[in-house]
This record gives C-alpha cells, structure tokens and sequence, in this order.
C-alpha cells in the first residue's frame, strides 16, 4: 500500500528522478538529490526480493537508469550542490551507491544489461576516486575525480562506493579488485 501511494504520489518526476518532497500533494521541483534515489532503490530492491514483482523492478531499473543518466557528469556522480556541498550532503552520493549495489544484486538473469551498466558505473566512480588521488595519500573528496579537501564524511560516501564495488563484483564471481 506504501509503495503504490509513493509510485503515484508524484514524487518521481518526469524524468525518472525523485524529487524533495511534495506541496500540497504535487511534486515540489526540488533537487533531485542522489540519496532520494537510492532510498527508493534500496526499498524497491528489497520489496522485489520479497514480491517478485516486476513492476517495482520496472521503477527500480528506471530511477536507477535516470539517476546515471542524469546526476552524473562524464559518468561520475555528482550532487547538484557541488563543490558547495553542506556535511549533510557530503554523504549522500555513498548512500546512492550503497543502494545501486544492492539492486544490481537482486536483478535476475533477465536483467543482465542493467546488471553490466550498474557494475560498470559503480567500477567507473570507484576509478575516478582512486585516480584523483595523485600523492597516494589515499584521500577522498567531495567531487570524486578531482582534487580537493577531504573530511570524515566524504571518506564516508567514497567508502560507500568501494563497499559497493566489492559487493557486485564478489557476487559476479571477480578475483580481483583494482
């Protein structure tokens, strides 16, 4: 019941993304920030595991597939907010990244080419934290590919990406991690 108000809520705009919030029970046109995604992938992929119904897939694969498209430039995500991000959303591309994973887990057989694109595009942001780091003193900024400070919290959500590497590639069956 939850889930059928939320699909039909308006909370997911036009373009296959979650907005902030609603106003008087109308989308609000607020960012569409990356955590609010993930949010709904990590709810969708486990309603899934639990329903199998292919309709929460279908809306999974769909915000998944627009926040790629959409909060990433040059296929790293970034926050609408960068590089003036608050603590608060400092944290949130971690949180999208965590909850890709887990629905690049729960996808079946049939879904192999949403499986291939969510892995490549975890592995990709995972490269671009790694390369940005030119001194090796292994710190994770904000803007995950280019320098900058670092604090707690953006090592946080760039953990939360290698965390979500190494979930979909130990699941695939990988040796080996960069």
């Amino acid at each position: 019941r939850s889930w059928r108000w939320f699909n039909q809520s308006g909370l997911i705009n036009s373009q296959g993304l979650v907005n902030d919030g609603l106003v008087g029970c109308q989308n609000n046109g607020q960012e569409t920030w990356t955590y609010n995604q993930g949010v709904l992938l990590g709810g969708l992929a486990l309603l899934y595991q639990h329903s199998q119904d292919q309709g929460m897939l279908a809306r999974a694969c769909e915000v998944a597939d627009a926040a790629i498209e959409r909060l990433s430039y040059r296929g790293v995500l970034q926050e609408p907010c960068e590089p003036g991000c608050n603590t608060d959303q400092q944290q949130f591309k971690g949180i999208f990244m965590r909850y890709l994973a887990r629905l690049t887990l729960v996808l079946p057989s049939s879904h192999a080419a949403q499986q291939t694109r969510y892995t490549r595009f975890i592995t990709t942001n995972t490269e671009a934290i790694q390369t940005q780091d030119p001194d090796g003193r292994r710190l994770i900024p904000l803007e995950w590919g280019k320098p900058g400070a670092a604090s707690g919290i953006t090592h946080t959500s760039g953990l939360e990406c290698w965390n979500a590497r190494l979930l979909v590639e130990s699941a695939a069956g990988a040796s080996h991690f960069v």
